[in-house]
């Protein structure tokens, strides 16, 4: 009902990591119960349906590797010629409408936390493209970060939504399996 900034929580954008799922749902049920109001609007999109229905990270290619501008212009395209589009594809262009919608409903800033968790044993961590505007989001949460990981990894939602003006950063639950990493990422 107020402005305020938008928060966009993507997750399950690996279908294998189910985790970030459950937390953002964890978030909204108590936002609901608390019945909290709010400036701004939050809201949570699940990346990858398919891929986590079948329980695989992905089906044809990591949906986490193909956010760039060149990438986003293709799967378009295709998609605008009637194209065979993959499943990946499919999940790609739904998130593009989601969140461009949520962009364009922004009464204020826009933050993006993407979700993930690992195959292996570890401790939660933030990455973040560093910019003077996402590293005041990113160290306002009491997390450790690992600065230079996004320079290695080509394509990922949280970098190129900050090239779209929206501040961004990945956030690193712990183990696929562990359910404190549902806990760290809902805290």
């Amino acid at each position: 009902e107020h402005a305020g900034p938008t928060l966009i929580i993507t997750c399950g954008i690996h279908g294998n990591e189910r985790a970030g799922v459950l937390a953002a749902k964890r978030v909204l049920a108590t936002l609901e119960r608390r019945k909290t109001r709010l400036k701004g609007e939050i809201i949570a999109i699940s990346g990858n349906l398919a891929g986590m229905r079948l329980g695989v990270r992905y089906q044809v290619r990591d949906l986490n590797r193909v956010w760039t501008d060149a990438r986003v212009a293709d799967v378009e395209e295709r998609a605008a010629k009637g194209a065979a589009l993959d499943a990946e594809d499919v999940e790609q262009l739904e998130m593009l409408k989601e969140i461009r919608g949520a962009i364009a409903r922004a009464r204020g800033s826009v933050h993006l936390i993407d979700c993930h968790s690992t195959s292996a044993q570890g401790f939660p961590f933030i990455l973040f493209g560093d910019t003077i505007r996402q590293r005041k989001f990113a160290t306002a949460i009491p997390l450790p970060i690992v600065m230079g990981l996004e320079e290695h990894l080509d394509g990922v939602l949280s970098a190129y939504w900050s090239t779209q003006g929206v501040i961004s950063m990945g956030v690193e639950g712990g183990q696929h399996d562990d359910p404190g990493t549902i806990d760290n990422l809902e805290a």
